[in-house]
């Protein structure tokens, strides 16, 4: 059983693709005792086996790309060297899609063939409390599918109340009611491995000008507590551009940046890519993102790559469709979607994210598009954190008053208080369209100045959210 949990630990870690940095990372991470805690106080990795060992269940939470799957794979690693408990790191989203028991699922993993485990085996371990269930991405699982994912893991946590599990998700009330459980919040990267990562990778000299920019910039000190944006950080600064633009563009660089090593520009520039790798991503993203899902099977991701390939031959830019299995199997091998047991997935949902953002950057700039695209994908909430990426870019940027104008223009179509919340995050003001901005100052003002409390109320809101 260890050694499948060690081999379950390891493809875990090659699912992430990105190079790891020269120096350990320094994650923070603080206790809360309630949704109400306002002093949580700070945890370290050896208290969390402690408490594992105890037989304490864990949420671990935090926000998109704030390293949560980097300290539970610490975590998992700890429990080996200085726990009994035997960690099994578990996606989440595809023990869901497997309509299987948690143990069954885990006993038809290709490690535990390899290794004789059987579903006797760990039920017998997880009644005796030797094992602990790492759920990697519980946000990832589709609605459709959380229902039953719940009542087995209730059944479970039942049958062997001794069995420790630790299930991980963007927020602490999107998670499992699982008995005897504490919280943790993931908060990223210290100022201390912040400064050690920067040092390591640009040396001490390389390193200083950026450490002076975050020492300055509180926002962007915040958002690159994620090592995913970090990344991105880091590569600005070698291509000589130090300064700081939006979250979008770090993790551009961050792709760029995975794209530009030597094998993949060679082979992602030659057949059957040939240089198009993003447009069939971006389809891969939108078309997933559509369906609100983070995951597809393999005869899907096929379907999606002839739906870009098509629209490149249409634009002239391919001969012929090529053909689609040695494509996606070249954006496996060489670029950021995984392939696991027939499923196709981003290897992380932030590089989803982005590039669906990509498509809808675009589509706010060019006024050949549909309005009734924008509004079919702003109304949706899968579409969120997609829209928050562009809205973050397209905040200050001079040139980009057309497509502000336009994303608030369709969030007004839809509710005065989505247009509100996109007018605030990407900075849409008078000068960007004077007749708008009238009208939406007079919507809101008439509600604030409302008799009716309630309706004062929201005004109100919408009046802070713009």
């Amino acid at each position: 059983v260890r050694a499948m949990a060690t081999s379950l630990l390891e493809a875990g870690k090659r699912s992430w693709k990105m190079p790891e940095f020269i120096a350990p990372l320094t994650l923070e991470a603080h206790e809360k005792q309630g949704d109400h805690d306002t002093s949580p106080r700070p945890i370290s990795t050896p208290e969390l086996v402690t408490v594992i060992e105890t037989g304490v269940s864990l949420i671990l939470f935090g926000e998109g790309g704030i390293g949560k799957t980097t300290f539970l794979l610490e975590l998992c690693s700890s429990c080996f060297s200085a726990g009994s408990r035997i960690p099994l790191f578990v996606d989440a989203a595809l023990w869901g899609r497997a309509n299987t028991s948690l143990l069954e699922y885990i006993s038809k993993r290709s490690s535990a063939i390899a290794n004789g485990v059987t579903v006797d085996e760990l039920t017998k371990l997880a009644e005796a409390g030797r094992l602990v269930v790492m759920l990697n991405g519980w946000n990832e699982v589709p609605a459709s599918l959380k229902l039953a994912c719940l009542e087995e893991l209730n059944q479970l946590s039942v049958a062997a109340d001794s069995l420790g599990i630790v299930v991980v998700s963007r927020s602490s009330s999107d998670v499992p009611r699982l008995p005897n459980t504490r919280r943790v919040e993931v908060r990223g990267l210290t100022w201390d491995g912040q400064s050690a990562v920067l040092r390591a990778e640009l040396g001490d000299v390389g390193s200083a000008p950026l450490l002076v920019l975050l020492a300055k910039n509180t926002h962007l000190r915040h958002v690159t507590r994620s090592p995913l944006i970090l990344r991105g950080f880091i590569a600005q600064a070698r291509r000589g551009d130090a300064s700081y633009s939006s979250v979008f563009d770090l993790l551009g660089a961050t792709v760029q940046a995975f794209e530009e090593d030597d094998l993949r520009t060679l082979v992602l520039s030659d057949s059957p890519v040939d240089g198009h790798s993003r447009e069939y991503l971006e389809e891969l993203a939108c078309q997933l993102t559509q369906k609100r899902t983070i995951y597809c099977s393999k005869n899907d991701a096929l379907q999606f790559i002839h739906a870009a390939a098509t629209q490149l031959a249409e634009r002239r830019l391919i001969g012929a469709p090529p053909q689609l299995a040695p494509i996606l199997d070249l954006l496996v091998s060489h670029h950021l979607l995984h392939l696991d047991d027939g499923v196709v997935r981003f290897a992380h949902q932030r590089f989803q994210e982005y590039f669906a953002a990509t498509r809808l950057l675009r589509n706010c700039g060019d006024d050949g598009v549909s309005p009734a695209i924008l509004r079919a994908t702003i109304n949706q909430p899968a579409w969120d954190e997609s829209f928050a990426l562009i809205a973050d870019k397209l905040k200050g940027d001079r040139s980009s008053a057309a497509a502000r104008t336009r994303i608030v223009t369709v969030g007004l179509a839809i509710d005065l208080g989505r247009a509100c919340d996109l007018a605030g995050v990407c900075g849409f003001s008078d000068a960007d369209n004077s007749e708008l901005h009238r009208h939406l100052v007079a919507s809101v003002n008439e509600l604030a100045s409302s008799p009716l409390y309630e309706v004062r109320d929201i005004g109100v809101t919408y009046q802070i959210a713009s």
